[in-house]
């Protein structure tokens, strides 16, 4: 009874490691990227802005109907001194120019592995920063952040955001050339077995 009881426990303890073996093994969704790629600009304009350390910053993303897709990253990077618009003496507008989502070069892993894709992430913003009480311009420019990683084809569905446009990309294609060469491989391996089982029996 023993013996059975602690079967259980490493039974469950591998099946709990596994578990979470899976869970870190999955790739970032497309909306996770954008807004670490939206924190890397704004921690990169921050870093070379001079501010006093008694100004306060109001931050401003746009357009303000997917301004919620990014702006946590993007207002943390100005963290302690972001404020509201009315108190505060600098203001940085945040403007999503471009985003494109591209997987590509698709290839198998292995001979019966899953497919995967390079997936491909690149955002652009166009960033101005004015000082409110001289208009003074102190940064004005275009900030472009680029994510790679490969996934498999099956997880494109689990990284694309469900309705919003703006975190779904487009899948390459993958020519004609893979859609015939595989039947053909596993035609190829079948004539393999059936000559050796043949021969072996003979």
């Amino acid at each position: 009874m023993f013996l059975r009881s602690m079967t259980g426990v490493v039974f469950l303890q591998l099946a709990g490691g596994a578990f979470c073996a899976n869970q870190a093994q999955s790739p970032a969704t497309n909306l996770d990227v954008l807004r670490g790629l939206a924190a890397g600009a704004a921690a990169e304009i921050r870093k070379d802005l001079v501010l006093l350390s008694s100004e306060r910053v109001a931050v401003t993303v746009l357009p303000e109907d997917i301004a919620w897709t990014v702006d946590e990253g993007i207002l943390s990077a100005f963290a302690p001194q972001a404020a509201a618009m009315e108190s505060a003496g600098v203001v940085a507008v945040f403007g999503i120019r471009d985003v494109q989502i591209g997987y590509q070069d698709i290839e198998r892993d292995g001979l019966f592995g899953p497919k995967t894709a390079a997936r491909v992430i690149c955002v652009t913003f166009s960033v101005r920063v004015t000082r409110t009480s001289s208009g003074a311009l102190l940064v004005g420019r275009d900030v472009d952040r680029e994510y790679r990683d490969r996934i498999q084809l099956d997880e494109i569905p689990l990284v694309e955001h469900p309705t919003l446009a703006l975190a779904r990309g487009s899948l390459a294609s993958e020519g004609v050339f893979p859609s015939l060469a595989e039947p053909m491989i596993l035609i190829g391996a079948i004539g393999v077995a059936v000559f050796l089982l043949f021969h072996v029996r003979s």
